[in-house]
């Protein structure tokens, strides 16, 4: 067995490379001058083992595929098809433009469920069919609000929908968008990235923000926010929860607001106490609030009215 080794400038024998050519020629892909290149090499080696592998269910990528996908035509032969294939999902620790993956997930027709790691780009012509994505997950997201308005709408009924952004806000019109699940979205997460104000005697802080309604969220069981969603006013948290919800997670850094903090989770403490929401029994407090002292108290404010609270 021949390793690969990235300082080799020919890693295959000539025979061995023939034949991969053909084989890729033979399925009607569009193959690249000097494709054995080592950083080409490897890409194509796992793409045209996918091609022998299209009974697969589920697929969990912790590699770039993009110059495998790039020989991919938009008239590809019928017979490259993962009909079978559920779940896709990218690991990586690079940022994953929509256009790399987009070629292949047009080759699976009944997708179900997609995640992706820092998606970014547009969807521009290759468009993929994402109307049978039930769970739809797009962590340290970097789309513009046009394009991911576009998939969370091709989406017929989103079951579940998990979004993590370095973005201080979720648009209205991303809310707007997600309406349209109102009667299917059971699991909601909208976790982003941290915001700060200056204040003239307090420096940066997180600043709290207005969460545009969840209320009207019928089905939703289940809810992740950012603890800037948590306030007092009708747009913030504890107002805007759905009656029908179970479980909340609330995740951010709230070392620089703890006295507002815990007022917040008092104020979900008494409207919970006065029946408000009459489904939930979990509240989970994410990492950043690993401070004894901190999570001590909020989570004593809300075992009191009956609530189970732990910590991540």
């Amino acid at each position: 067995m021949k390793t690969i080794d990235d300082n080799d400038p020919k890693p295959l024998a000539d025979e061995d490379a023939a034949f991969l050519d053909g084989l890729l020629r033979r399925y009607g892909l569009q193959v690249p001058d000097r494709w054995l290149d080592t950083t080409v090499y490897v890409s194509m080696l796992i793409g045209m083992v996918l091609l022998y592998a299209r009974n697969i269910r589920a697929l969990d990528l912790n590699d770039d595929l993009q110059h495998f996908t790039a020989l991919i035509p938009k008239d590809i032969v019928a017979g490259i098809r993962f009909d079978l294939l559920t779940s896709f999902r990218v690991r990586q620790f690079d940022p994953t433009p929509l256009g790399n993956i987009l070629p292949l997930l047009r080759l699976a027709h009944n997708l179900t469920t997609v995640d992706l790691y820092q998606p970014e780009g547009g969807l521009g012509d290759g468009e993929f069919d994402w109307g049978n994505v039930h769970h739809l997950t797009l962590r340290g997201s970097l789309l513009p609000v046009d394009q991911l308005i576009r998939i969370i709408k091709a989406c017929r009924n989103l079951g579940l929908f998990h979004y993590e952004s370095n973005n201080v806000f979720v648009d209205e019109a991303v809310i707007r968008a997600l309406s349209h699940h109102t009667s299917t979205l059971n699991s909601l997460q909208l976790l982003l990235g941290r915001h700060t104000i200056m204040h003239e005697d307090a420096g940066f802080y997180p600043d709290a923000m207005a969460l545009p309604s969840v209320s009207r969220f019928s089905k939703l069981r289940s809810l992740g926010l950012s603890e800037r969603y948590t306030g007092s006013d009708s747009r913030c948290v504890p107002s805007s929860l759905p009656s029908a919800l179970e479980e909340l997670t609330v995740d951010d850094d709230m070392d620089a607001l703890r006295e507002v903090g815990t007022a917040r989770f008092a104020a979900l403490a008494g409207r919970f106490r006065n029946g408000e929401y009459p489904q939930l029994r979990e509240v989970t407090l994410g990492t950043f609030f690993r401070a004894e002292e901190h999570h001590h108290i909020i989570r004593k404010i809300l075992t009191d009215v009956g609530l189970l609270c732990h910590v991540k």
